[in-house]
Parts: structure tokens; sequence; C-alpha cells
């Protein structure tokens, strides 16, 4: 099966599908990762979650659904779904965050209890340009990469 994280053009997208690729098979390898997968009645696959796990938690890492599926409801079944494996192997389930008001509404329907996470929501100058500069640099080496290939 193969479905796209790509919801944005090649262009604008902005997965390392390189350093994903080598994070799952470290994962796999290990026995610490497994792909939910979500199938219409045809059988065809139209939305998939990638679920990784170490010794305490498990982990809703990424996502993919094809955008065309009109089935509703997909998502929220591979999020339950991965939170019973979770429950199975007596892991936390980690929802990897939430950036909205309304995907903590979403969430808090499964009945879970919230866990608050310090977040940083202001940054200083110097840190900003840090990040900037960090950002470019990464840019860079992977232009670099791209061109030695």
């Amino acid at each position: 099966m193969r479905l796209s994280l790509l919801n944005k053009s090649e262009k604008e997208n902005r997965n390392d599908f390189q350093t994903m690729e080598r994070i799952f098979n470290a994962a796999t390898a290990r026995n610490q990762a497994v792909i939910v997968t979500a199938r219409n009645r045809d059988g065809k696959s139209v939305a998939a979650v990638i679920i990784v796990w170490g010794a305490v938690n498990a982990y809703f890492w990424q996502s993919a659904r094809d955008l065309s599926c009109g089935v509703g409801g997909v998502n929220a079944m591979l999020l339950w779904k991965s939170i019973e494996l979770a429950d199975r192997m007596g892991l936390t389930f980690d929802f990897d965050g939430y950036g909205s008001v309304s995907s903590a509404k979403f969430l808090a329907g499964f009945g879970l209890s919230p866990l608050v996470r310090t977040e940083v929501s202001r940054q200083i100058v110097p840190y900003k340009l840090f990040k900037l500069a960090n950002g470019m640099m990464l840019k860079r080496a992977k232009a670099g990469a791209e061109l030695r290939a």
C-alpha cells in the first residue's frame, strides 16, 4: 500500500522522506512500528497511520489519507484503533499534540485525560535568528545531497 503524504505540491512539501524512511526502518527492525490501514468496501486503502513506540509510550507518528475518499470518520477510526493498540501493549498513547481548540474537543471525545506539556509560545530575537539560520543550513544541506544523488 502506498498513500501519499503530499497534501501540497512537491515544491511546497517540507517532509524529509529519506529521514522518515530511516526512522521507520529502524523502528520496524526493533519491532517498534506498525502501519494501521483503513480500506473501503472495495479493499482499496484510503487512509493509514504509522504508530511507533518505546518502552512507555506509543506515538501517532505519521498519517495519510486519500483526499478523494468520501468516507466520513476514517481518521477518527484510525485514531481509535491506534489507542486500542497502545492499550493492548500496555503503553500510554501520545496523540503528538494538537494545534486548535476544535482538535482538542475532538480528542476529548475519546474520553482520555489530557496531559499538559510545556510549549514555547514566545521567542526572543536571538533564538528566532538561530532557527532561521539553522533552517537555511538544513535546506542547503538537503539541496547539496540531492545534487550528489
